[in-house]
């Protein structure tokens, strides 16, 4: 009964709290590893999102090169970052930091 038990404590937390947030306080080095993922993610969403306003009419062109500009930026900067490693103990996994 009791191994039935905690994965039901455990979803029924995690529902309360939120997935996600859930997912990152059970299991931190998980999290801190998937957060260059998502971040890299997030960052072509955003652009996908702008294309798609340009495309419908919502945006103008210059807009649209300004913001692709500056989230183009922000992937390079990125990607040269997780090329060189993490830089602060925020970036590391909790496994490593402690």
């Amino acid at each position: 009964m009791q191994t039935l038990l905690l994965p039901m404590l455990i979803y029924l937390q995690c529902k309360a709290m939120g997935w996600a947030t859930c997912l990152m306080a059970r299991w931190p080095s998980k999290a801190a590893a998937s957060r260059p993922l998502a971040r890299r993610e997030m960052m072509r969403a955003q652009r996908s999102v702008m294309s798609e306003l340009l495309r419908d009419g919502m945006i103008s062109d210059e807009v649209y090169g300004e913001t692709i500009g500056k989230i183009d930026a922000a992937l390079v900067e990125f990607e040269q970052a997780a090329e060189s490693g993490p830089v602060s103990s925020e970036d590391k996994p909790a496994s490593e930091t402690s």
